[in-house]
């Protein structure tokens, strides 16, 4: 009898330190910082990536959020979609965020799975129109910061064509090939998997999200589960460099049908 008591009680005290544990690592914001050499005599351009809010809120009208990003200083914000979630939709968790950043930065932003799955896409899609972030669909637009000239290219998510990744990957080799040859071209999606097929592109620097960082993160392991990529995924978090392309992966900011994250 005293020892199932005492087995209760270490169970118990385990469940009251997980609480505070796991509500820390759901809340608490880590800012990396991935650096690449630059041209001499230029000034860096500085680029703040954020993706899969899954309608999350980090305190009142997204604070912490947003003075996160304000701190950055950043050229230009890119978010790589799911900044809305399919099974449980919050608009004022979005919204609140949408309305700031492009005070911060010009900021555009690409659909992910969760945009198309929710069914109100084009109601997002209109409302960060009017907040003042350019949403690119199979697009590109050209830009000139800190004196360098940049083509970003967005494009949407499969399942805008109902999750076909051959027209999805034929649209990026289209929008590939028309790009400029003297700008720093930068590719906006939301899915990592492709990596292999973005490297063949002209596309010099891809931006994705999707991975959750993997959901839970061991030391030397990294990730352990991914959508689309399923266990032990290959591509959820910071850079990853190939032949002709650099990827940077963010781990996302909320979650979605899994609502824990571990040292992620």
């Amino acid at each position: 009898m005293k020892k199932t008591i005492k087995i209760a009680l270490i169970a118990l005290i385990s469940i009251v330190l997980f609480i505070p544990f796991a509500h820390f690592q759901n809340n608490h914001i880590v800012t990396t910082e991935i650096t690449f050499s630059r041209k001499p005599n230029t000034r860096p351009i500085r680029i703040a990536h954020l993706s899969d809010l899954q309608c999350k809120t980090f305190k009142s009208h997204q604070s912490t959020l947003i003075d996160k990003v304000t701190e950055l200083h950043p050229d230009l914000i890119v978010f790589t979609g799911d900044i809305v979630d399919a099974f449980h939709y919050d608009d004022q968790s979005w919204r609140a965020m949408a309305r700031n950043l492009p005070a911060i930065a010009p900021t555009y932003f690409v659909s992910g799975n969760h945009e198309w799955w929710n069914g109100n896409f084009e109601e997002v899609e209109a409302e960060l129109t009017k907040y003042g972030i350019q949403v690119l669909r199979n697009k590109t637009v050209s830009l000139i910061v800190n004196a360098r000239t940049l083509t970003i290219t967005g494009v949407d998510d499969p399942e805008a064509w109902k999750g076909d990744n051959k027209i999805y990957l034929h649209t990026i080799n289209q929008l590939s090939q028309e790009l400029p040859k003297q700008a720093l071209s930068l590719l906006l999606v939301h899915r990592p998997e492709h990596f292999n097929d973005y490297d063949k592109t002209s596309f010099q620097m891809v931006f994705a999200g999707h991975a959750h960082g993997g959901q839970f993160r061991l030391p030397f392991i990294g990730g352990l589960l991914s959508p689309n990529q399923g266990a032990l995924p290959k591509f959820t978090s910071g850079l990853y460099e190939g032949e002709n392309t650099k990827m940077i992966v963010s781990r996302g900011l909320g979650n979605s049908i899994f609502p824990l994250r571990l040292f992620n």
